[in-house]
């Protein structure tokens, strides 16, 4: 691809950095792929994603060149004008899908931290609290609305979950493993151990009888909305509203305010749901690095990305594992 595309992608970065639109580490990590072929542009078109995919075999992320192209030259072009009026660069930036593309690649450098950190983002702060959270306002709406057990078993449910979508599913993906039903089934099994264990605890703390019938109502109904989800993880979706959970799947406990609410309590300043980057039905149910990734994606092409620092370090550590020339 034309060098002078890449020099053009670099000194934009350079202005992102300049106007703390990211951490240097970032910009200079995007920057250093860019040059070193960790970040590939290519010019076969590619329609999706913004432009952009990461192929997991080769351990690259590709920027569709002719996506670029026109993007830079946009930027380029209006470079007049801000000489002759003093107009800051970065809203020049915004006006092109230049952020789009920097936040889909932000995406990818999740993934491609947690497949090079094992089991390292189940351990961040903000990933657990947005299981938790997620967690919580399912068995609270499959309960009838019951705080206390919803509370206490979400509590005894989202460390284990984590632990086994991250061993059964995500790990397997990384190395282009394709999944079965008998996957699903496996994945039954393993809930069924951390409900049975749920139900010995919360009998043990005095909760109440019509509690515990109501949550075991909601388990056999989770199953059930988990089954549906893993059986559409191969189609990506543009967007997800409340007529995607309850009327196209039927969903009663997984709702679309369960997972805005989840959202927000891991990124306040941003309506990710609303601006998210296509992906499968509730893959955050599926891989871990999902809410965090789609976050990143979100704050970045919404102006935010600045505020959440140790977001930022993930991602730069993410890019600084993909395979240069």
């Amino acid at each position: 691809m034309n060098a002078s595309v890449i020099q053009g992608m670099v000194n934009i970065v350079d202005v992102c950095i300049d106007a703390n639109m990211f951490l240097p580490s970032v910009g200079d990590m995007v920057k250093g792929q860019l040059l070193d072929g960790g970040i590939e542009i290519t010019a076969m078109p590619n329609d999706r994603m913004n432009g952009v995919t990461y192929k997991y075999a080769k351990n690259k992320i590709y920027i569709d060149g002719v996506k670029l192209a026109k993007q830079v030259f946009i930027y380029d072009f209006k470079d007049i004008r801000r000489r002759i009026f003093d107009r800051d660069p970065i809203k020049d930036v915004m006006k092109t899908e230049l952020m789009n593309i920097f936040g889909t690649v932000f995406y990818y450098g999740v993934f491609a931290f947690n497949r090079y950190n094992r089991g390292e983002l189940i351990r961040f702060d903000d990933v657990r609290k947005w299981y938790f959270e997620f967690m919580y306002r399912c068995i609270y709406e499959g309960t009838g609305q019951l705080t206390t057990v919803s509370r206490k078993a979400a509590a005894l449910w989202y460390t284990p979950f984590l632990h086994i979508i991250l061993e059964i599913i995500e790990i397997p993906t990384y190395h282009g493993y394709l999944f079965t039903s008998k996957d699903v089934d496996k994945m039954a099994y393993l809930f069924n151990k951390i409900h049975i264990d749920t139900l010995t605890t919360l009998d043990k703390l005095d909760i109440d009888q019509p509690s515990l019938d109501s949550y075991k109502t909601w388990f056999l109904k989770f199953n059930d909305e988990y089954k549906k989800c893993f059986k559409v993880q191969g189609y990506r979706i543009d967007s997800i509203t409340p007529d995607t959970l309850k009327v196209d799947n039927e969903f009663e406990i997984i709702t679309y305010d369960g997972l805005k609410n989840a959202y927000q309590t891991l990124c306040p300043t941003v309506d990710v749901i609303k601006n998210r980057l296509p992906s499968p039905l509730l893959r955050e149910l599926f891989i871990t690095a999902e809410p965090l990734a789609q976050s990143c994606y979100a704050a970045t092409i919404k102006e935010k990305i600045h505020a959440y620092p140790e977001w930022q370090k993930i991602i730069a550590k993410g890019l600084s594992f993909l395979t240069g020339r």
